[in-house]
């Protein structure tokens, strides 16, 4: 598992552009977002002692795991070249926010660049909303698996079509 967190680390550095690194470093960060995508924990559980044992194990890495690694960090790096700004709407994209933003796109793969922004922008909203502070505890893992839990994506389909609000995703994407 350590080699290909290293190889994924080494080809999306981009991501760190975005995030709040103060709290937690990139590299293991990511090692809670694989832990989490791949044993999807109602709980947070994602402790070092756990991340390092996870890192240790020399198992064969399942290929549906290593795809959806690839297909999140290519869709993150997308938005990131498309609009890298609304990561920093408001504050600066917290590593706990990172993990479920990318929690999301690995859970639901089709959705579109616009959707995927519109996500970010309400779950930023939603975990301030109840947390002055975002560190990657019990408390905010709580609050935003909740939220992903309840992100009704067909029904935010239908309201933001006729949207005229600042954060919808048509005024959001920038394509160059």
């Amino acid at each position: 598992m350590s080699d290909f967190l290293h190889r994924t680390y080494e080809t999306y550095k981009v991501v760190a552009q975005i995030m709040d690194t103060k709290r937690g470093k990139l590299f293991h960060v990511m090692a809670q977002l694989f832990f989490i995508i791949e044993n999807e924990p109602e709980k947070f559980n994602a402790r070092p002692k756990i991340i390092e044992k996870y890192l240790r194990n020399t198992r064969e890495i399942p290929i549906h795991l290593q795809e959806t690694i690839k297909r999140v960090f290519d869709t993150m790096k997308l938005l990131i070249e498309i609009d890298s700004d609304i990561f920093q709407q408001n504050h600066r994209l917290s590593p706990i926010e990172f993990v479920f933003i990318s929690w999301i796109i690995a859970k639901n793969p089709n959705l579109t660049l616009a959707k995927y922004q519109e996500c970010l922008l309400k779950m930023k909203k939603h975990v301030r909303e109840h947390h002055e502070d975002t560190r990657f505890n019990d408390k905010v893992y709580s609050t935003l698996k909740k939220f992903m839990d309840n992100l009704d994506l067909e029904k935010s389909n239908e309201s933001n079509e006729s949207s005229s609000d600042i954060d919808s995703p048509a005024k959001r994407i920038k394509y160059t």
